[in-house]
């Protein structure tokens, strides 16, 4: 993203008539920070602009830059900052140039937490002293702001030099800095004209020379106030009797300024007063706007003569092409032009408006038709940039100029409301969302020229905003019917409906994610430095791994989101807290409690202040994983109140998919504790489960977390053979899918019940399939949380090293065997009993002779051979046995 940059905002201002030059206020040594805070009309900006030249007058770098409303927004703070620098020291800082680009279309600016270092990079490498000028810093009233400069002061980069001028206080963390002798503060006293000072501004200003008394009644009626001393200078060149004017001040108050306003507005002459009038509206102006605003044109002549007659005229480029009054001087003006003329404002500021909207100036363009009173036209011009703030990650300005518009205004824009739409939805404001999109099926024009645009941004929409609600189903139907007619570049949107569509299809339990599709998607963001894109894109990457039962892959994909999330949003952010429930999930699996614990810390941290952002996914993940954490730990209480905050975010946001997943895991915990008539109840708000569906159905994770529910639940109702019967169908149907995590879940329960049941055939055969899929990744607690049924079956199989390591987390070891990476043929995957049984299999012995030589259970003996089968790639015993000797791994 590119942000518009006001260039006038770069320059220290210049006057015509040379500043009087004021050494006692410069400190000898420049400090960490001066200070400059008086009302308006002191002389703020000519000392910080004398320092500012000053400074490169000995050969010094300085950058300067003017703040104003529009600053509340850290993105354009942080690009004029960073282009002052450049102007400045020639520092490009291109890092965090490219981090400010990193939302690109998504509307998704870096956070202040993000931007923050990369500031600190930028001045840190400065290779010589920079002095940068803060000007008019009372303008600026976003908190954001001003704590990322507080925390950029605070930052020890000695070559960096700070002024700051501003009308009051600013909120700044100055008492350190203060008690460190690094703040130089310049208030109104000091500011103030001593005696000598007022001498000498008036015989270099003043059109007449005054007497030492006139001078000294001057000075002691304005007390030294600068602003009051420059309009007396220009009322008196006019003056007929001077002491008869100086004795009208009645006095030292700042009621001076009014009364020296009008001596000084009515001696010039009509034309010039007309034009002071007319021109007062404007923040910056050069001679066209001028002439658009005036009848008859002429500004070019008339702006050098309000310069000629130093009537507070600042110029703000090197060319003398634009100006700005000084603040108090335009607000005399505004105020007179209010009291004598009020029927004319309105007109001026259409007049601005339509000649700084056709110039591209659009934002000061908005403000003149809102001071006109003007909506339908602000809401146009609104709209008009609407998609450019997006895309340049400024939804704060876009937020605000919204909220400046009549509600109805509003609603009828419709690129303002596409662009509020997706930012409601990414932050769970659903009803919002849903008003905006409703606002712009009532209001755009689909069939104009814009139409087939707006369409497809609409219909993008409407999509995202079922996936962030979870209806996955109808958004696997609209993503495809989105991508078949309008899809297929390399945009944001083609992209963000790609990754939104691999999540239905993982969830639909459709995961054919390879490498290849895997590293196309990486490469779609990391081509635009879509940073934000990446996030969402390798979290979805990491859940569809982490399905297939790839979790090593998962952890990659989780941690590189991470990586991309606190580098535009910060460590504790809810951005960087989607990725990071996910990583809690898989280490909990893995058996790694202390890191969950971690993880789950920062996920906490982030959510602190709303616990609504991002994929349903990672909501998911952190609440069963926090609820698991705890149970794990035997702490009951604590993993009941995980569900119970899951589920009020599931009812608040009506999140179906959530609530089931929550009451899933609280069916298990009541089970675990005897209390299965409350966990049959949780259930009777959702339907059956039923049977796996036909391959081309949607089958969510939350109807096969029902279904391991209420498997749980017949089960204890004594519908034995029904339950395994069901399990065997669920088990299949998820590993035909290549959906191994589920598979492997599935297997675990069916092999508990199976062994409750007595049926320890199938107990052991399924116990077989989740160490034969577990052999791939880092499956524990899986295990773990199945419970005794498991360990027992387990514990038929010791001294075979991964069942011995899944028996070491039952005792509470966070230690367990890393999955292997063997080939399927690799002799190395054979353990020491699998070794035993080939060699007396090839010494002829047959099953039953296998298992009293080595004190198993036929069962086991014939479960160990599906193992061989498996590893060695064959089936039947003799090429088993063959290939052993091959390979020398028996006689």
């Amino acid at each position: 993203m590119t942000i518009e940059l006001v260039h006038s905002k770069l320059q220290a201002p210049t006057w015509r008539r040379r500043s009087l030059p004021r050494p006692r206020l410069v400190p000898a040594e420049p400090p960490r920070l001066v200070l400059i805070t008086a009302p308006a009309g002191y002389g703020k900006t000519r000392l910080a602009a004398q320092m500012h030249d000053d400074w490169r007058a000995r050969g010094g770098a300085a950058a300067w830059l003017t703040l104003d409303a529009q600053d509340s927004d850290v993105v354009r703070v942080c690009a004029h900052l960073l282009e002052a620098l450049q102007r400045a020291s020639g520092r490009a800082a291109p890092e965090a140039r490219r981090l400010i680009a990193s939302g690109g279309e998504q509307g998704e600016a870096p956070s202040a937490a993000a931007l923050l270092p990369a500031l600190r990079a930028a001045f840190a490498a400065l290779d010589a002293p920079l002095l940068l000028v803060l000007d008019d810093l009372h303008t600026v009233d976003g908190e954001v702001v001003l704590d990322l400069l507080g925390d950029l002061l605070r930052t020890p980069l000695d070559r960096l030099h700070w002024v700051i001028a501003s009308r009051g206080m600013p909120a700044l963390p100055l008492a350190r800095l203060r008690a460190a002798g690094d703040v130089v503060d310049i208030d109104t006293r000091a500011l103030a004209f001593s005696l000598p000072e007022t001498v000498a501004f008036m015989q270099h200003s003043a059109a007449r020379p005054l007497s030492e008394a006139q001078v000294g009644w001057l000075h002691a009626r304005t007390e030294g106030w600068a602003v009051s001393l420059q309009l007396a200078a220009i009322a008196l060149g006019s003056a007929a009797d001077v002491d008869a004017f100086l004795q009208q001040f009645s006095g030292a108050d700042r009621d001076v300024a009014d009364f020296l306003m009008e001596e000084v507005f009515n001696r010039q002459p009509p034309a010039l007063r007309d034009f002071l009038l007319d021109t007062s509206i404007l923040e910056r102006f050069d001679h066209a706007l001028c002439d658009a605003l005036c009848d008859g044109g002429g500004s070019r002549a008339l702006i050098d003569e309000v310069e000629r007659r130093d009537l507070f005229l600042l110029s703000l480029d090197r060319e003398r092409a634009w100006y700005r009054y000084h603040p108090l001087f335009a607000d005399l003006l505004r105020q007179r032009l209010q009291r004598t003329r009020p029927e004319t404002v309105p007109a001026l500021h259409r007049r601005a408006c339509d000649w700084l909207a056709a110039h591209g100036h659009i934002e000061a363009a908005i403000e003149h038709a809102l001071a006109a009173g003007d909506h339908a036209r602000a809401g146009a011009l609104v709209d008009g940039i609407s998609t450019p703030l997006f895309v340049s990650g400024r939804t704060a300005t876009l937020r605000a100029l919204a909220a400046r518009l009549l509600p109805q205004v509003a609603d009828a824009q419709p690129r303002l409301q596409l662009e509020l739409a997706w930012e409601h939805t990414i932050r769970w404001r659903f009803a919002e969302a849903r008003h905006a999109l409703a606002a712009v099926a009532t209001h755009a024009d689909l069939t104009g020229p814009d139409g087939p645009a707006l369409h497809a941004r609409l219909a993008h929409r409407q999509f995202m905003l079922q996936v962030f609600t979870d209806d996955l189903d109808g958004a696997l139907t609209s993503g495809q019917a989105w991508l078949a007619a309008h899809g297929g570049g390399g945009d944001f949107m083609s992209g963000s409906v790609a990754v939104a569509l691999m999540m239905c299809e993982r969830e639909s339990h459709r995961c054919a994610l390879t490498a290849a599709r895997a590293a196309a998607f990486r490469q779609r963001f990391a081509d635009t430095g879509a940073l934000y894109g990446m996030v969402f894109s390798e979290t979805v990457i990491g859940s569809t791994h982490a399905l297939r039962g790839e979790l090593a892959l998962a952890r990659e994909a989780f941690e590189e989101a991470g990586r991309a999330a606190v580098r535009i949003h910060g460590e504790a952010s809810l951005l960087a807290a989607m990725p990071a429930a996910q990583l809690a999930a898989l280490a909990y699996e893995g058996n790694r409690l202390g890191e969950v614990d971690a993880l789950l810390e920062r996920c906490a941290a982030a959510h602190g202040v709303s616990a609504e952002f991002g994929l349903v996914d990672s909501v998911i993940a952190r609440h069963l994983t926090a609820a698991r954490l705890a149970r794990a730990r035997r702490q009951n209480d604590a993993a009941h109140l995980a569900l119970d905050r899951g589920l009020r975010l599931a009812d608040e946001y009506r999140l179906p998919r959530l609530r089931a997943h929550v009451q899933a895991e609280r069916v298990r915990l009541y089970l675990l504790d005897g209390h299965a008539k409350d966990a049959a109840r949780l259930l009777g708000g959702f339907a059956p489960p039923g049977l796996p569906p036909a391959a081309d159905a949607f089958c969510g994770s939350d109807r096969v977390a029902l279904a391991m529910a209420q498997a749980r639940i017949d089960f204890e109702h004594g519908a034995h053979a029904d339950v395994l019967a069901r399990l065997r169908r669920w088990t299949r149907w998820a590993a035909e899918r290549q959906c191994l995590t589920s598979a492997l879940r599935l297997s675990l329960l069916l092999a508990a019940l199976a062994r409750r049941s007595g049926d320890l055939i199938t107990a052991r055969h399924a116990l077989a399939d989740a160490l034969r899929w577990r052999g791939r990744a880092d499956f524990v607690r899986s295990f773990v949380d199945e419970g005794e049924d498991i360990r027992a079956l387990l514990t038929e199989q010791q001294g075979d090293p991964l069942c011995d390591a899944l028996l070491r987390a039952f005792d509470g070891g966070e230690a367990a065997l890393a999955p292997t990476l063997a080939a399927p043929d690799d002799p190395r995957s054979l353990s020491a009993r699998e070794l035993d049984i080939l060699g007396l299999t090839a010494a002829n012995l047959q099953t039953a002779e296998i298992a009293a030589r080595l004190g198993l259970a036929d069962t086991t003996v014939k479960w160990y051979w599906k193992r061989i089968f498996e590893k060695l790639g064959v089936r039947r015993r003799p090429l088993a046995v063959r290939l052993a000797r091959q390979r020398g791994l028996i006689a």
